[in-house]
């Protein structure tokens, strides 16, 4: 049975990712959090930064490691797994009072299920469209991501108004199972599936250092970072401005970042140099920030427009991102190459959500003073976007893999694209 590529890629990546992209809601939650911990909202900032962390390593290993050639629904599954024993976690320490048990379960557990079940659903999706309409499936995939906490943001606070923090846990591990058990469903690869190359030691250190990949790396990491350190203080931004309803500017902010990823998505498959969505973003964000750097303060408008440009670059980053490494290296190395680039996720927590506590938390600073500091490193980011665009020749010789020394090049295959032979990576 062929199977179709929408029933059997893209909506089971989307469910995927709506049921992992609750960890988002970070901002909304962490407070109730530290009212039933009893303890500070800063106590919790590193949970969250722990969590990304995990999110990016688990990433690479889902996609460098032994399990890159499993089934997508034994990925699906041990994803589902970790996200329910993560919650049970929450739930009990929420009942016990226990912050270790909660930092452990936030920020090793759940970042552990979002990272391992954030990257093969996309590299699935990446096997079903080889050619025509890639960006659109990426971008509707990983739209779920952002719409998970347009949903959740206003509903856990309601639930947990009514029936109390304990309760909402169990919602949300009933809400999981749901969308993780008809994502096992529906899952399959195509075909002609292409199995990744598990490539050793010097090989990816070859295609690490040797081609573009390092800037790409940064690039991506710098634009993460900006985006984490914005969505982690969102929530206080809001109420600095007292905003009667934080929860909506939440809502929005998900939504911007829901159609970032939607939009690159459909713009890349229109694209012949994918680099030009970096390009576009980090000016947009750079530019933004300064002109509200030189106004002074925040008003409730201009932090929704903020909040908006933000979320959105962080949204087409995502979703440009796996085309732009689809357009420069040949497709059995993308799993690996991918997993990579997503271990830039990880190190961003660490990057964003630190320099936040130290501006807002260690420095008593205000927004305004992160924004500043936000908007040089996405003029930065913007130079290196640049510097991939302006590459005459970014495509080069795969002869120095020992893959390809041991090995007879693929043959020509017309269901993935190109002649493998033509392939390469930047020089």
């Amino acid at each position: 049975m062929k199977g179709n590529k929408w029933l059997n890629a893209v909506v089971p990546a989307f469910l995927i990712h709506l049921g992992i992209g609750i960890i988002y809601c970070w901002s909304t939650i962490k407070i109730d959090f530290a009212r039933a911990l009893n303890v500070a909202t800063a106590e919790l900032e590193s949970t969250f930064s722990t969590a990304v962390f995990f999110i990016g390593l688990m990433a690479m290993l889902s996609g460098v490691g032994r399990f890159n050639m499993g089934s997508p629904k034994v990925n699906v599954i041990i994803s589902w797994v970790l996200s329910l024993l993560g919650l049970s976690g929450l739930e009990w320490a929420v009942h016990t009072e226990d912050l270790t048990v909660f930092q452990f379960s936030f920020g090793v557990i759940l970042g552990s299920a979002v990272g391992w079940g954030y990257m093969r659903p996309v590299r699935n999706v990446l096997m079903w469209f080889p050619r025509e309409g890639t960006g659109l499936a990426i971008g509707l995939a990983l739209s779920g991501f952002g719409l998970s906490k347009a949903i959740f943001a206003p509903l856990m606070p309601y639930l947990n108004d009514v029936y109390g923090l304990e309760t909402t846990i169990y919602y949300l591990i009933g809400a999981c199972c749901i969308l993780f058990l008809t994502a096992t469903l529906l899952i399959r690869r195509p075909e002609h599936w292409v199995a990744p190359i598990r490539f050793g030691l010097r090989d990816l250190i070859y295609l690490t250092f040797k081609g573009s990949f390092y800037r790409i790396w940064i690039m991506f990491l710098l634009i993460t970072a900006c985006g984490l350190a914005i969505l982690s203080f969102e929530a206080g931004l809001a109420e600095s401005l007292k905003v009667e309803n934080v929860t909506w500017v939440m809502v929005v902010s998900a939504l911007a970042n829901a159609m970032g990823r939607f939009v690159g998505g459909i713009v890349s498959d229109h694209q012949k140099r994918k680099e030009i969505n970096f390009v576009i973003i980090t000016a947009l964000s750079g530019i933004v920030g300064f002109v509200i750097v030189l106004i002074g303060h925040f008003t409730v408008v201009t932090m929704m427009i903020y909040l908006i440009i933000v979320n959105l670059t962080l949204g087409t980053s995502f979703s440009t991102l796996p085309i732009l490494l689809k357009q420069r290296f040949f497709f059995e190395a993308l799993s690996a190459i991918y997993g990579l680039a997503l271990f830039a996720w990880g190190f961003a927590g660490f990057v964003g959500i630190g320099i936040g506590n130290f501006v807002i938390y260690e420095h008593n600073g205000k927004y305004i003073e992160l924004v500043a500091i936000l908007s040089v490193i996405f003029l930065m980011t913007l130079v290196i976007a640049l510097t991939l665009l302006l590459q005459k020749k970014y495509r080069a010789n795969f002869s120095n893999l020992i893959y390809f020394q041991d090995h007879e090049l693929p043959a020509d295959n017309g269901e993935y694209g190109e002649s493998q032979r033509n392939l390469s990576i930047p020089d």
